[in-house]
Protein backbone atom coordinates (compact mmCIF):
# COMPACT_ATOMS: atom_id res chain seq x y z
CA UNK A 1 0.00 0.00 0.00
CA UNK A 2 1.36 3.20 -1.03
CA UNK A 3 2.50 5.73 1.83
CA UNK A 4 0.68 9.28 1.95
CA UNK A 5 2.91 11.76 1.13
CA UNK A 6 1.79 13.75 4.48
CA UNK A 7 1.90 10.56 6.41
CA UNK A 8 5.83 9.14 6.32
CA UNK A 9 6.20 6.34 7.98
CA UNK A 10 6.94 6.66 11.88
CA UNK A 11 5.40 10.13 11.88
CA UNK A 12 6.20 11.54 14.88
CA UNK A 13 6.44 15.75 15.06
CA UNK A 14 4.63 18.71 17.48
CA UNK A 15 3.70 22.19 16.50
CA UNK A 16 6.27 24.71 16.19
CA UNK A 17 6.28 28.02 17.73
CA UNK A 18 7.20 31.50 16.27
CA UNK A 19 9.71 33.56 18.55
CA UNK A 20 7.31 35.17 20.67
CA UNK A 21 4.17 34.31 19.92
CA UNK A 22 1.86 32.73 22.78
CA UNK A 23 0.81 28.79 23.04
CA UNK A 24 -2.41 28.78 22.00
CA UNK A 25 -5.13 30.98 20.64
CA UNK A 26 -5.89 33.72 22.62
CA UNK A 27 -3.88 36.17 20.70
CA UNK A 28 -5.91 37.59 17.54
CA UNK A 29 -2.37 37.38 15.01
CA UNK A 30 -2.11 33.49 15.93
CA UNK A 31 -5.06 31.87 15.94
CA UNK A 32 -4.69 29.42 13.07
CA UNK A 33 -1.32 28.85 13.65
CA UNK A 34 -0.68 28.41 17.72
CA UNK A 35 0.36 25.14 18.90
CA UNK A 36 -3.45 23.81 20.08
CA UNK A 37 -4.12 24.59 16.28
CA UNK A 38 -1.48 22.59 14.71
CA UNK A 39 -1.71 20.11 16.79
CA UNK A 40 -5.27 19.39 15.44
CA UNK A 41 -4.33 19.91 11.87
CA UNK A 42 -1.18 17.36 12.46
CA UNK A 43 -3.22 15.00 13.57
CA UNK A 44 -5.82 15.32 10.55
CA UNK A 45 -3.21 16.57 7.76
CA UNK A 46 0.28 14.99 8.77
CA UNK A 47 3.24 17.12 7.62
CA UNK A 48 0.88 19.97 6.42
CA UNK A 49 -0.75 20.54 9.55
CA UNK A 50 2.63 21.67 10.79
CA UNK A 51 3.92 25.43 10.49
CA UNK A 52 7.53 24.67 9.63
CA UNK A 53 10.90 26.75 10.80
CA UNK A 54 11.71 28.01 7.34
CA UNK A 55 8.05 29.73 7.00
CA UNK A 56 9.11 32.04 9.75
CA UNK A 57 12.00 32.68 8.24
CA UNK A 58 10.62 33.97 4.85
CA UNK A 59 8.18 36.00 6.65
CA UNK A 60 10.27 38.12 7.87
CA UNK A 61 11.41 38.70 4.42
CA UNK A 62 7.77 39.69 3.76
CA UNK A 63 7.75 42.73 6.58
CA UNK A 64 7.39 46.40 5.57
CA UNK A 65 11.21 47.74 5.99
CA UNK A 66 10.17 50.53 8.92
CA UNK A 67 8.57 47.33 10.88
CA UNK A 68 11.47 45.10 9.83
CA UNK A 69 14.57 44.27 12.36
CA UNK A 70 16.52 43.61 8.98
CA UNK A 71 17.91 45.28 5.68
CA UNK A 72 17.54 42.85 2.93
CA UNK A 73 19.66 42.25 -0.52
CA UNK A 74 17.67 41.94 -2.36
CA UNK A 75 14.91 43.67 -0.75
CA UNK A 76 11.38 41.79 -1.27
CA UNK A 77 10.31 43.21 -4.62
CA UNK A 78 6.56 41.89 -3.37
CA UNK A 79 6.57 45.13 -0.74
CA UNK A 80 8.92 47.82 -2.14
CA UNK A 81 8.08 47.44 -6.02
CA UNK A 82 4.00 46.42 -5.99
CA UNK A 83 3.48 48.85 -8.51
CA UNK A 84 5.96 47.82 -10.91
CA UNK A 85 4.69 45.95 -14.08
CA UNK A 86 1.76 43.96 -14.10
CA UNK A 87 -0.94 43.58 -11.01
CA UNK A 88 0.78 40.98 -8.47
CA UNK A 89 0.02 37.29 -8.42
CA UNK A 90 1.75 35.29 -6.32
CA UNK A 91 1.57 31.27 -6.35
CA UNK A 92 2.90 29.34 -3.44
CA UNK A 93 3.66 25.61 -3.54
CA UNK A 94 2.58 23.11 -0.81
CA UNK A 95 1.27 25.76 1.40
CA UNK A 96 0.27 23.67 4.09
CA UNK A 97 -1.24 25.46 6.61
CA UNK A 98 -1.08 28.74 4.68
CA UNK A 99 0.86 30.26 6.80
CA UNK A 100 3.76 31.91 4.72
CA UNK A 101 0.71 32.41 2.06
CA UNK A 102 -1.64 34.07 4.36
CA UNK A 103 1.06 36.57 6.37
CA UNK A 104 1.90 37.74 2.96
CA UNK A 105 -1.71 38.61 2.45
CA UNK A 106 -1.73 40.83 5.47
CA UNK A 107 1.96 42.37 4.66
CA UNK A 108 0.46 43.22 1.43
CA UNK A 109 -2.58 44.98 2.67
CA UNK A 110 -0.33 47.01 5.24
CA UNK A 111 1.45 48.63 2.64
CA UNK A 112 -1.30 49.21 0.41
CA UNK A 113 -0.72 46.75 -2.71
CA UNK A 114 -3.74 47.05 -5.12
CA UNK A 115 -4.95 44.46 -7.37
CA UNK A 116 -3.31 41.39 -5.28
CA UNK A 117 -3.90 38.13 -6.01
CA UNK A 118 -1.86 35.32 -4.23
CA UNK A 119 -2.73 31.70 -4.66
CA UNK A 120 -2.21 28.95 -1.99
CA UNK A 121 -2.13 25.67 -3.11
CA UNK A 122 -1.62 21.42 -2.34
CA UNK A 123 -3.04 18.46 -2.56
CA UNK A 124 -6.91 18.75 -2.71
CA UNK A 125 -7.81 17.19 0.77
CA UNK A 126 -5.19 19.34 1.57
CA UNK A 127 -7.41 22.44 0.87
CA UNK A 128 -9.60 21.84 3.24
CA UNK A 129 -7.49 22.94 5.85
CA UNK A 130 -6.44 25.89 3.90
CA UNK A 131 -9.84 27.00 3.35
CA UNK A 132 -10.31 26.82 7.12
CA UNK A 133 -7.12 28.76 8.06
CA UNK A 134 -8.46 31.31 4.98
CA UNK A 135 -11.75 31.76 7.07
CA UNK A 136 -10.35 32.29 10.50
CA UNK A 137 -7.84 34.64 9.09
CA UNK A 138 -9.90 36.63 7.14
CA UNK A 139 -12.19 37.65 10.12
CA UNK A 140 -9.06 40.21 11.27
CA UNK A 141 -8.72 41.65 7.55
CA UNK A 142 -9.53 44.62 6.49
CA UNK A 143 -13.37 43.83 4.75
CA UNK A 144 -11.96 46.13 1.91
CA UNK A 145 -8.73 44.41 1.47
CA UNK A 146 -7.11 45.08 -1.76
CA UNK A 147 -5.80 41.52 -1.97
CA UNK A 148 -7.77 38.51 -3.52
CA UNK A 149 -7.05 34.79 -2.26
CA UNK A 150 -7.68 31.46 -4.10
CA UNK A 151 -7.23 28.30 -2.50
CA UNK A 152 -6.46 25.55 -5.66
CA UNK A 153 -5.39 22.05 -5.89
CA UNK A 154 -2.01 21.72 -7.38
CA UNK A 155 -0.14 18.06 -6.81
CA UNK A 156 3.45 18.91 -8.20
CA UNK A 157 4.62 16.71 -11.05
CA UNK A 158 1.13 16.19 -12.90
CA UNK A 159 -0.41 18.88 -15.91
CA UNK A 160 -4.06 18.75 -14.59
CA UNK A 161 -3.98 20.77 -11.50
CA UNK A 162 -1.74 23.41 -13.23
CA UNK A 163 -3.19 23.34 -16.62
CA UNK A 164 -6.68 24.04 -14.54
CA UNK A 165 -4.77 26.90 -12.92
CA UNK A 166 -3.73 28.54 -16.51
CA UNK A 167 -7.89 28.23 -17.14
CA UNK A 168 -8.19 30.01 -13.79
CA UNK A 169 -5.83 32.84 -14.50
CA UNK A 170 -7.66 33.51 -18.34
CA UNK A 171 -4.12 32.52 -19.63
CA UNK A 172 -5.77 30.80 -22.27
CA UNK A 173 -8.05 33.64 -23.39
CA UNK A 174 -7.41 35.79 -26.30
CA UNK A 175 -7.93 39.07 -24.98
CA UNK A 176 -4.61 40.09 -22.75
CA UNK A 177 -6.46 41.70 -20.33
CA UNK A 178 -8.61 39.16 -19.32
CA UNK A 179 -4.93 36.74 -18.97
CA UNK A 180 -3.14 37.52 -15.22
CA UNK A 181 0.63 35.78 -15.51
CA UNK A 182 2.45 34.88 -12.26
CA UNK A 183 4.86 37.70 -11.06
CA UNK A 184 5.75 35.37 -7.74
CA UNK A 185 5.92 31.61 -7.39
CA UNK A 186 7.20 31.11 -3.29
CA UNK A 187 8.64 27.29 -1.46
CA UNK A 188 8.79 27.70 2.00
CA UNK A 189 10.61 24.32 3.42
CA UNK A 190 9.85 22.02 0.60
CA UNK A 191 12.76 20.31 -0.09
CA UNK A 192 13.01 17.10 1.63
CA UNK A 193 11.48 13.66 0.65
CA UNK A 194 13.78 12.61 -2.43
CA UNK A 195 10.83 11.06 -4.20
CA UNK A 196 9.14 14.45 -4.16
CA UNK A 197 12.18 16.76 -5.68
CA UNK A 198 11.70 15.58 -9.23
CA UNK A 199 8.05 16.47 -9.31
CA UNK A 200 8.75 19.45 -7.39
CA UNK A 201 11.39 20.99 -10.04
CA UNK A 202 8.62 19.58 -13.04
CA UNK A 203 6.44 21.98 -11.75
CA UNK A 204 8.49 24.92 -11.02
CA UNK A 205 9.52 24.45 -14.82
CA UNK A 206 6.12 24.31 -15.77
CA UNK A 207 4.95 27.32 -14.01
CA UNK A 208 7.88 29.29 -15.38
CA UNK A 209 6.88 28.11 -18.84
CA UNK A 210 4.44 29.54 -21.32
CA UNK A 211 1.29 30.50 -20.68
CA UNK A 212 2.47 31.39 -17.02
CA UNK A 213 5.45 32.87 -18.58
CA UNK A 214 4.50 35.08 -21.49
CA UNK A 215 6.37 35.37 -24.39
CA UNK A 216 7.74 38.60 -25.64
CA UNK A 217 8.31 39.25 -29.51
CA UNK A 218 10.80 42.29 -30.35
CA UNK A 219 10.59 42.14 -33.75
CA UNK A 220 13.35 44.49 -35.82
CA UNK A 221 14.60 45.02 -39.37
CA UNK A 222 17.38 42.80 -38.26
CA UNK A 223 15.69 39.95 -36.09
CA UNK A 224 12.38 38.81 -34.59
CA UNK A 225 13.80 38.19 -30.70
CA UNK A 226 11.63 35.81 -28.73
CA UNK A 227 11.83 36.43 -24.52
CA UNK A 228 10.18 34.88 -21.94
CA UNK A 229 9.09 37.30 -19.21
CA UNK A 230 9.23 34.49 -16.15
CA UNK A 231 7.87 34.89 -12.86
CA UNK A 232 10.80 35.68 -9.66
CA UNK A 233 10.77 32.20 -7.35
CA UNK A 234 11.33 32.63 -3.65
CA UNK A 235 12.43 29.37 -1.63
CA UNK A 236 13.54 29.39 2.18
CA UNK A 237 14.80 26.07 2.87
CA UNK A 238 16.42 24.37 5.77
CA UNK A 239 19.20 21.60 5.04
CA UNK A 240 17.71 18.31 7.20
CA UNK A 241 19.41 15.72 5.01
CA UNK A 242 22.36 16.61 2.47
CA UNK A 243 23.09 13.34 0.76
CA UNK A 244 18.91 13.19 0.06
CA UNK A 245 18.44 16.96 -0.82
CA UNK A 246 21.64 17.96 -2.95
CA UNK A 247 20.20 16.13 -6.17
CA UNK A 248 17.93 18.44 -6.19
CA UNK A 249 20.23 21.68 -6.08
CA UNK A 250 22.44 19.96 -8.77
CA UNK A 251 19.22 19.83 -10.87
CA UNK A 252 17.87 23.33 -10.08
CA UNK A 253 20.69 25.67 -10.67
CA UNK A 254 21.05 23.57 -14.48
CA UNK A 255 17.23 25.39 -15.02
CA UNK A 256 17.57 28.38 -12.77
CA UNK A 257 19.36 30.99 -12.01
CA UNK A 258 19.69 31.61 -7.99
CA UNK A 259 21.26 33.83 -5.22
CA UNK A 260 20.87 33.19 -1.47
CA UNK A 261 19.59 36.35 0.51
CA UNK A 262 21.79 38.37 2.34
CA UNK A 263 20.88 40.66 5.67
CA UNK A 264 21.91 42.43 8.19
CA UNK A 265 19.98 43.93 11.66
CA UNK A 266 19.30 47.10 11.93
CA UNK A 267 19.63 49.67 14.58
CA UNK A 268 17.41 50.52 17.09
CA UNK A 269 16.31 53.48 19.00
CA UNK A 270 15.03 53.53 22.30
CA UNK A 271 11.28 54.30 22.39
CA UNK A 272 9.15 55.35 24.55
CA UNK A 273 7.28 51.35 25.16
CA UNK A 274 9.40 49.67 23.13
CA UNK A 275 12.60 49.76 20.93
CA UNK A 276 11.13 49.74 17.21
CA UNK A 277 13.75 49.28 14.23
CA UNK A 278 14.11 52.04 11.89
CA UNK A 279 15.33 52.75 8.48
CA UNK A 280 19.25 54.14 9.09
CA UNK A 281 22.09 54.81 6.87
CA UNK A 282 23.50 51.72 5.25
CA UNK A 283 26.39 52.48 7.22
CA UNK A 284 24.69 52.49 10.60
CA UNK A 285 23.78 48.82 10.14
CA UNK A 286 25.03 46.65 12.92
CA UNK A 287 27.67 43.93 11.59
CA UNK A 288 27.86 42.85 7.93
CA UNK A 289 26.05 41.24 5.59
CA UNK A 290 25.48 37.87 5.90
CA UNK A 291 23.34 34.89 3.96
CA UNK A 292 19.56 35.09 5.78
CA UNK A 293 19.40 32.21 8.22
CA UNK A 294 22.81 32.55 9.36
CA UNK A 295 21.91 33.02 12.44
CA UNK A 296 20.41 29.81 12.79
CA UNK A 297 23.52 27.64 13.15
CA UNK A 298 22.80 26.67 16.69
CA UNK A 299 19.37 25.28 15.81
CA UNK A 300 19.03 22.28 13.76
CA UNK A 301 21.23 23.50 10.90
CA UNK A 302 21.49 25.77 8.27
CA UNK A 303 18.76 27.55 6.53
CA UNK A 304 18.67 30.05 3.39
CA UNK A 305 16.08 32.09 1.45
CA UNK A 306 17.14 31.95 -2.68
CA UNK A 307 15.65 34.37 -5.23
CA UNK A 308 15.84 32.83 -8.69
CA UNK A 309 14.77 32.95 -11.84
CA UNK A 310 14.26 30.42 -15.03
CA UNK A 311 17.47 30.48 -16.98
CA UNK A 312 16.40 32.34 -20.35
CA UNK A 313 18.23 30.35 -22.20
CA UNK A 314 16.60 27.12 -20.90
CA UNK A 315 13.65 27.59 -22.78
CA UNK A 316 15.30 25.73 -25.77
CA UNK A 317 16.31 22.83 -23.78
CA UNK A 318 13.85 19.82 -23.92
CA UNK A 319 12.56 18.72 -20.41
CA UNK A 320 12.62 14.99 -20.14
CA UNK A 321 9.66 12.48 -19.39
CA UNK A 322 11.48 10.59 -16.93
CA UNK A 323 12.01 11.80 -13.07
CA UNK A 324 15.15 9.88 -12.95
CA UNK A 325 16.64 12.11 -16.28
CA UNK A 326 15.01 15.07 -14.63
CA UNK A 327 17.52 15.34 -11.80
CA UNK A 328 20.40 14.01 -13.34
CA UNK A 329 20.57 17.01 -15.58
CA UNK A 330 19.09 15.36 -18.80
CA UNK A 331 17.98 17.65 -21.17
CA UNK A 332 19.88 20.79 -19.49
CA UNK A 333 22.14 22.85 -21.48
CA UNK A 334 20.43 21.16 -24.33
CA UNK A 335 22.37 17.75 -24.58
CA UNK A 336 21.08 14.58 -23.50
CA UNK A 337 24.06 13.04 -21.06
CA UNK A 338 23.91 13.48 -17.32
CA UNK A 339 25.11 16.62 -16.07
CA UNK A 340 25.06 18.92 -12.67
CA UNK A 341 25.25 22.90 -11.42
CA UNK A 342 27.77 23.50 -8.81
CA UNK A 343 26.10 26.50 -7.02
CA UNK A 344 24.67 25.11 -3.95
CA UNK A 345 27.69 23.54 -3.66
CA UNK A 346 30.27 26.81 -3.36
CA UNK A 347 27.03 28.00 -0.73
CA UNK A 348 27.84 25.48 1.42
CA UNK A 349 31.96 25.82 1.03
CA UNK A 350 31.58 29.81 1.42
CA UNK A 351 29.05 29.01 4.75
CA UNK A 352 32.01 26.99 6.18
CA UNK A 353 34.35 29.88 5.33
CA UNK A 354 32.06 31.99 7.36
CA UNK A 355 32.16 29.87 10.37
CA UNK A 356 36.04 29.46 10.52
CA UNK A 357 36.21 32.93 9.92
CA UNK A 358 33.83 33.32 13.19
CA UNK A 359 35.85 30.82 15.41
CA UNK A 360 39.07 33.07 14.18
Amino acid sequence: MKTHPNFPDRLNIKPSLAPGLPQTGKDENTSAFDSESQSAAIEKYGIAGRVWEAAYLLTQYFEPAPQSDWGFDPPCSMISEPSLGEPLTVIELGSGTGFVGLSLVKQLQQVGVRDSLVIVTDLPDVCRLLENNLHVERQKWNQNTPTDVWVKPLAWGGLSDSNQLAVDLGLSSSNPALRRHPTHLICSDLVYFPHLLAPLLRSLLHLTSPPFAPMNTTVTKATNNTTTTSPEIIVSYEIRSLPKESPFWSAFGLWFSYIPLAARRKEKREGTKMDVSVDVDPSRFRGKWRRFGDERRDADGHAFVFIARRRPESYAWRIPDDDTDLLAGVGARGTQYPKSDDTFEMLLLMTMDDESDDDA
